[in-house]
């Protein structure tokens, strides 16, 4: 089980200014924000605490007037104690990398197209994804009204790795990938706001080092080692989500569920949570 708790949130902008010869150019808005956190974990595989800090670096602007860019980084800087039998990913680590970056084509406001590094997840959704990955979206919204939007969308990401092996003679196969077709409402009551995500998902050509690393979080492999383990199962399905937000109070509660089925391997997976949200507060 997984703790999370962050605090401190505080938030620094900084509007790029013109200048009188640079009254042609559009220069980016620039953003930064600040985060203190620690984090807790305590598993049978993993024994964790740490405490750090996250800088967040945005800028987003517009070429034309239906093209626009947009690009965030982060810094991590972290330090704490962890154990854990078969997993890195707690260890103590200075980091930095790309949250998003891509251009958009957007001619209306109810249809756009996007290249580049997107994030996949969405607030209060924990279950799937929730790395940055490189490829392709587009995104449809047939309704929009003040109390009730309805988004359709269709993506293909490259699944990012750091992974090579080494070997002779010639590579076959192709680079990792995952699609996604899915449908996002909002319903606005008042102050209190009710989102529901359904899509359904395939990951294509996963490779041998994904499925041996895999076998140590439960996953079904034939074969062993980094070039020849393979699943024994297929990674598809379907996400549901839903959350409500109850925006009216002083300390606004978030109530969410989410739900991921494999549909190859018929695993299901459900989560309940609860959030309390204040303005400098998120436990």
């Amino acid at each position: 089980m997984t703790n999370l708790i962050k605090y401190g949130l505080i938030t620094f902008s900084l509007c790029a200014l013109h200048s009188s010869a640079l009254s042609k150019v559009e220069l980016p808005d620039l953003d930064f924000d600040l985060s203190i956190y620690s984090f807790n974990a305590d598993s049978n595989q993993v024994y964790s605490f740490k405490g750090g800090m996250r800088l967040g670096a945005k800028a987003e602007g517009k070429a034309s007037d239906s093209l626009s860019y947009y690009g965030k980084m982060n810094i991590f800087f972290e330090e704490g104690s962890t154990r854990a039998l078969n997993d890195n990913s707690f260890q103590t680590s200075n980091t930095y990398g790309v949250e998003e970056a891509y251009l958009r084509y957007s001619p209306t406001p109810f249809f756009y197209a996007q290249v580049g590094v997107s994030d996949v997840s969405s607030k209060n959704e924990h279950l799937f994804i929730n790395s940055p990955g490189l490829g392709a979206k587009l995104n449809i919204r047939p309704l929009d009204f003040d109390f009730f939007e309805l988004d359709f969308y269709g993506l293909y990401n490259n699944l990012s790795q750091d992974y090579t092996t080494a070997r002779t003679g010639e590579l076959d196969g192709a680079a990792t990938t995952y699609t996604l077709l899915g449908a996002r409402a909002k319903i606005l009551l008042g102050k209190t706001e009710v989102n529901a995500h359904l899509s359904a998902f395939t990951f294509n050509d996963l490779t041998s080092n994904l499925a041996n690393s895999s076998r140590f979080r439960g996953n079904s492999i034939n074969g062993t080692g980094d070039s020849n383990a393979v699943f024994v199962y297929e990674y598809e399905g379907y996400f549901l989500s839903a959350d409500i937000n109850f925006n009216a109070l002083a300390v606004a509660p978030t109530l969410y569920v989410e739900s991921l089925t494999n549909t190859d391997s018929n695993d299901t997976f459900l989560l309940l949570g609860s959030k309390i949200i204040t303005e400098h507060f998120e436990f």
